[in-house]
């Protein structure tokens, strides 16, 4: 993740020439937009319990590569905090961009760049070649991190209790030994006193 030194000034004049034509505020549990050009439709479906954002966009007479820009806030229902996301353009996974220049100017394929900002996030997905498309932001869901921590106490508990039951065999295994060797040994002494009588 990169940081917003520096480029507000960029994100701005992209707006302003319409190559960034939607902007998608993101919150704790719901998601709006704005756009700078009528000819784009734009249909939002958050997903808070599953910590997803699926967007449908689409425009008329508009060709060439375009950006989509979202702005996400630290409490967002998106849990970027937890250092993982997943963007998806039509059902494919895309990757992250090595800087936002790549994302602005467009590289021919699709990908993202993801912005620290003070107030939260900001994620840029570009679209080399537009039409209708569907967008959608994954990030793991607070019910996902709780039960994953969960499965790792469990697990720890348990591999511990497993850990606890072979110190104890093997300490019960060491003092039967013990045992049997002095019970043998009364033996040898036992046997060696009746041979001599």
């Amino acid at each position: 993740m990169n940081t917003t030194s520096g480029t507000q000034g960029q994100i701005g004049q992209f707006v302003s020439n319409a190559t960034i034509p939607v902007t998608i505020s993101v919150g704790a549990s719901a998601a709006n937009f704005t756009t700078n050009n009528d000819a784009f439709t734009v249909s939002l479906t958050p997903t808070p319990a599953s910590g997803s954002l699926t967007i449908l966009i689409g425009a008329q007479g508009i060709s060439g590569p375009r950006v989509v820009l979202l702005d996400i806030s630290k409490d967002s229902f998106l849990n970027l905090q937890s250092g993982f996301v997943q963007v998806s353009l039509d059902g494919a996974t895309i990757p992250e961009a090595a800087s936002l220049q790549a994302v602005l100017t467009g590289s021919g394929s699709p990908s993202y760049v993801l912005l620290g900002t003070s107030s939260g996030f900001e994620l840029l997905v570009s679209i080399p070649h537009f039409s209708t498309h569907t967008i959608v932001i994954t990030t793991p869901s607070p019910t996902v991190l709780v039960a994953g921590s969960s499965q790792t106490s469990a697990s720890t508990s348990t591999s511990s209790s497993i850990s606890s039951v072979y110190m104890v065999s093997v300490a019960m295994v060491a003092v039967l030994a013990g045992v049997l060797a002095v019970a043998g040994q009364r033996t040898r002494k036992a046997t060696s006193v009746r041979l001599s009588r």
